[in-house]
């Protein structure tokens, strides 16, 4: 089944969104360094500026977000390796999310959250290519 597919029914939609939310803050709390911290500052700025702003986020995401990862998760099933597939093409799918996410900030006409997601930007694709292979259980557990 694909992800658009499972987003079409109200219970399936509001459990991704509730794991999308736990998957967030677990990749958001476990990264470290200069860069970790810069992530989770904007994400604690964020969420500090409009509480629930992640659930938001990703309720307001995932229309995009899943035809954007359908492809993906049909070929990595079809190259017989889900797991392979996320980690070498990690770069590609995460170009391909944060295109889905430069998106959303554009035509956002909230300017704090413009300003704060203009900041971390420049920084997204490592810590995202670096998630990219984490969404795999959240994508089978859901769609496969």
């Amino acid at each position: 089944m694909s992800l658009e597919a499972v987003l079409q029914d109200d219970t399936t939609r509001a459990a991704v969104i509730d794991d999308g939310v736990a998957f967030l803050q677990d990749e958001v709390n476990r990264r470290g360094g200069v860069k970790g911290k810069a992530i989770q500052t904007a994400y604690k700025g964020f969420t500090k500026m409009r509480p629930g702003m992640d659930r938001h986020a990703i309720e307001k995401l995932l229309p995009a977000m899943a035809p954007t990862l359908d492809p993906h998760y049909e070929q990595a099933k079809a190259a017989g390796d889900v797991d392979g597939y996320f980690s070498s093409n990690a770069d590609t799918i995460a170009t391909d999310l944060l295109e889905v996410t430069d998106k959303w900030a554009d035509a956002s006409s909230n300017k704090a959250l413009k300003k704060l997601y203009g900041g971390v930007r420049k920084m997204a694709h490592g810590p995202t290519a670096e998630s990219v292979p984490n969404l795999v259980p959240l994508i089978e557990k859901h769609a496969g």
